[in-house]
C-alpha cells in the first residue's frame, strides 16, 4: 500500500494535475484574502474560505478524474488486481494520495490568518475551525469524484459527471427555494425520482439489473407507504432534504461562526460512504475481470 501511495503521489507531482490543484487553491485563497480581509478590512477569515469553496467545483474533477477511469482505459487496472493488495488498500492508497495533494495548498492557505494578524485582529479559533471544515469538505468531494471515476473508463466523462454533481450540490439550497413547492405531492414525486436513482447506483455497483430493479422497487414502495401512512409529514420534506444534502451549504455555516459538530460528522460520513462504494465498485470489477 505504501508503494502504491508513493506511486500515486509521484504521478500527481510529476504531471500538471497536482500543480494545477495547488496553484488554483493558493491563488484564489490569495485573491479572496486580499479582497475580503485586506481591502475589505474584515478579520473574519471564515468569509475567505466560505467564498472560495466554489473552487472545489473546478479542482475536484481535475484531481479525481484519472484515479480509476484512466487505469481502466489503459487496462492497467489489471495490474492493480495482481498486486498483493486488497481492494480496500488500493482505494485507500489512491484516496490518501489525493488528500495529501489537497493538504499542500490547505497548509499554505493556513498561513494567511497568521499573516493577517500583523494587520489587525483575527479570530484564530474560528479561522482554523473553518479551515478544518474546508478540508473535510474537500475530503468528502474527493470521495464522490473517486467513486464516479471508478464506474467509468473515460476520465473526461468522469470529470464532467463530477463537475455536474458538484455544481448541483453547490446550488442545491438555492434551487430548493426557487423550484420546489412546499406541497406534499411535489415531495412525493421528488422522493420517487430519488428511489429510481437509488436503483441506478445499485446497478453501477453490481452491474446487475435484477438487483437494481429490486432495490429501486423496494425504495419506491417504502416511499409510497410512508406517504399514505402520514401524508402531512411530506409537506416541505423535499425542500428540507435538499437543504440538508448541500455539503457546500454546511460549509457556509462556518462563515458565521456556527460550528456544528454534525456538519463535520456528515463530511466524514460522506467520505466514508463513497470510499466504501468505490471499494465495492473495484471488487465488482476485480471479480468480473
Amino acid at each position: 500500500m505504501k508503494a502504491l501511495y508513493k506511486h500515486e503521489m509521484s504521478s500527481y507531482l510529476t504531471s500538471p494535475i497536482g500543480y494545477i490543484v495547488i496553484a488554483l487553491l493558493v491563488m484564489f485563497g490569495g485573491i479572496f484574502t486580499s479582497y475580503i480581509s485586506l481591502k475589505g478590512g474584515s478579520g473574519r477569515f471564515e468569509y475567505v474560505l466560505g467564498n472560495m469553496s466554489f473552487v472545489y467545483i473546478i479542482i475536484i474533477p481535475v484531481l479525481t478524474m484519472r484515479s480509476f477511469a484512466e487505469e481502466r482505459r489503459q487496462k492497467t487496472d489489471q495490474l492493480l488486481y495482481s498486486l498483493p493488495l486488497s481492494s480496500v488498500e488500493v482505494v485507500l492508497a489512491k484516496y490518501l494520495a489525493m488528500l495529501t495533494v489537497l493538504l499542500i495548498p490547505i497548509v499554505i492557505v493556513g498561513l494567511f490568518p497568521l499573516i493577517l494578524m500583523a494587520y489587525g485582529t483575527v479570530n484564530i479559533v474560528s479561522a482554523y475551525a473553518a479551515l478544518g471544515a474546508f478540508y473535510l469538505l474537500g475530503m468528502a468531494l474527493i470521495a464522490v469524484g473517486m467513486f464516479i471515476s471508478s464506474v467509468t473508463d473515460n476520465q473526461i466523462v468522469a470529470a464532467v459527471i463530477t463537475l455536474g454533481l458538484l455544481l448541483l450540490n453547490y446550488f442545491l439550497s438555492s434551487l430548493s427555494r426557487i423550484l420546489v413547492s412546499a406541497s406534499a405531492e411535489v415531495s412525493l414525486i421528488g422522493f420517487l425520482v430519488l428511489a429510481v436513482l437509488f436503483g441506478l447506483v445499485v446497478f453501477l455497483l453490481t452491474k446487475n439489473w435484477i438487483a437494481a430493479g429490486i432495490s429501486s422497487l423496494a425504495a419506491v414502495i417504502a416511499v409510497l407507504v410512508t406517504y399514505f401512512v402520514n401524508r402531512n409529514s411530506y409537506a416541505n420534506l423535499l425542500m428540507l432534504a435538499m437543504d440538508e444534502s448541500s455539503l457546500f451549504g454546511r460549509m457556509f455555516n462556518f462563515m458565521y461562526e456556527t460550528f456544528r459538530l454534525i456538519d463535520a460528522v456528515i463530511f466524514l460520513g460522506v467520505a466514508v460512504v463513497f470510499t466504501v462504494m468505490t471499494v465495492q465498485s473495484l471488487e465488482k470489477r476485480r471479480w468480473s475481470a
